[in-house]
């Protein structure tokens, strides 16, 4: 379908092939690119090595294991496993 053609509109199906044809000229020019295309890789290595902790906090979660979630805010201290506490003033 042309571009001004606005007779009708367009389906998923359409617009689809047109965001992949984005994508895959946004790719073109990372990859010509030598200094994007390194930058794009080191930013996967980091994003992958989150995405391994993530799915090992998540492995955590499937098997039964209680997060150890302690820590303060303000003038409470929270440990989700036991009593909320106040800090004393003074």
């Amino acid at each position: 379908m042309p571009i001004d053609d606005i007779s009708r509109p367009m389906s998923d199906k359409e617009w689809r092939a047109r965001e992949d044809a984005l994508t895959l000229a946004k790719a073109n020019r990372i990859a010509d690119d030598p200094k994007r295309m390194s930058a794009a890789k080191q930013a996967a290595q980091q994003m992958a090595e989150e995405e391994k902790k993530d799915a090992a906090a998540m492995s955590k979660v499937a098997n039964g294991k209680k997060p150890r979630m302690t820590g303060s805010v303000g003038n409470t201290n929270y440990n989700v496993f036991k009593n909320v506490t106040r800090k004393k003033n003074g």
